[in-house]
């Protein structure tokens, strides 16, 4: 059984999550800005006898009162590398 309402849907996206995640702790001290991340499974249609299958996701977010382009830069940049995602041949051309 759910713990609450909340959890008795699947979830189709993880970004609604982070941005709830993100209202809650915005009483928080926002000096170094905020992290947070989430790996998860979620639901999307599909052709299969079920109608339904699960794919996982990564949501990632940064907000801080200053620009953060190269943090979240950094970011995509390491999880590329990880799990050894080379860029295409026209990046950067």
């Amino acid at each position: 059984n759910p713990a609450n309402v909340e959890y008795e849907v699947v979830r189709t996206t993880l970004m609604p999550g982070a941005l709830k995640t993100l209202a809650f702790n915005k009483s928080m001290s926002h000096k170094e800005g905020i992290k947070l991340f989430e790996i998860s499974d979620i639901v999307l249609p599909s052709d299969n006898e079920v109608g339904a299958q699960n794919a996982r996701r990564l949501v990632a977010l940064y907000s801080s009162n200053t620009a953060g382009f190269e943090v979240i830069h950094g970011l995509a940049d390491r999880i590329m590398t990880c799990v050894q995602i080379q860029p295409e041949k026209t990046y950067g051309a």
